[in-house]
């Protein structure tokens, strides 16, 4: 003869004992309201089951109403102290960011680079010599004496602001992106004056100046995305190399015939000089 789960509301000190002397409780597949159970013992089980089952949705029904009386919501999971802390989240958040640099080293590697590379380009610049002083040039060129003007705070806008950007990188990949700009546009600026002075070849020159607006376009591209203040400070640089192109180019234009486009030709005027 079977028997069917009881109805009756069912306390928790007789479900603790129900389920202490029946041991384990069943799954709620076995136990479904209104089927009838193999064994005694079973029905048993399954009774204190289904009161543990209407024991919990009535707590959670008082505290539901609970809650909407005072206003509040209360959280349907677990409170915050009551949960495992994850490894490591008291620490910042340093996925794809990378450590800074101090300034006075950032500053001063900058320094030291542009600085080298100002002394590499100076000891080719012969504005006195017999050479250059044949070769026509515009009649809108500065005078000699406005170059060392002119560059001596663009080389220091240059250190200022490679400094400056070097500290506002966040991942390393980006930091030796703009290092390796930077080196490559430094490399050129002072490889044009051997070019034009010590080659004497306005032509090559020419080519390296080219090559020198081109890396100054990719470097404040490359700046731009996490510092705009730097970027600012080199917009004074690329423009006066972006003038100093157009005068090269026009010493190129202007003295086509002399040059020749000949190598033969400069070695042999650079064997006079």
């Amino acid at each position: 003869m079977s028997t069917t789960p009881p109805t009756r509301r069912i306390n928790g000190a007789a479900l603790r004992t129900a389920r202490s002397t029946l041991g384990s409780r069943p799954g709620p597949d076995c136990c479904r309201p209104g089927e009838p159970s193999r064994s005694p013992l079973r029905s048993r089980r399954c009774a204190v089951y289904l009161g543990e089952q209407r024991q919990d949705q009535e707590t959670r029904a008082n505290t539901s109403g609970a809650a909407s009386e005072l206003g509040t919501d209360l959280p349907a999971q677990r409170p915050d102290f009551l949960r495992r802390p994850r490894l490591g989240s008291h620490l910042p958040e340093l996925k794809g960011h990378t450590r800074r640099t101090a300034p006075w080293l950032r500053y001063g590697a900058a320094t030291a680079a542009v600085a080298a590379a100002a002394a590499t380009g100076a000891k080719a610049v012969e504005p006195e010599n017999t050479w250059y002083k044949a070769l026509r040039k515009p009649p809108w060129q500065p005078p000699s004496w406005a170059f060392g003007l002119v560059w001596t705070p663009l080389y220091a806008t240059i250190a200022y602001a490679t400094g400056h950007a070097l500290g506002t990188t966040t991942t390393p990949r980006q930091r030796n992106r703009l290092i390796s700009s930077l080196a490559v546009n430094l490399t050129l600026n002072a490889g044009w004056n051997w070019l034009f002075f010590a080659r004497r070849s306005p032509t090559a020159a020419l080519a390296d100046a080219v090559l020198l607006g081109l890396s100054n376009a990719q470097v404040i591209s490359r700046v731009v995305r996490t510092d705009k203040t730097a970027a600012c400070v080199l917009a004074p640089y690329a423009a006066w190399c972006a003038f100093a192109a157009a005068l090269n180019a026009s010493i190129v234009r202007l003295n086509r015939e002399q040059l020749n486009l000949n190598p033969d030709t400069s070695s042999q005027a650079r064997d006079q000089a």
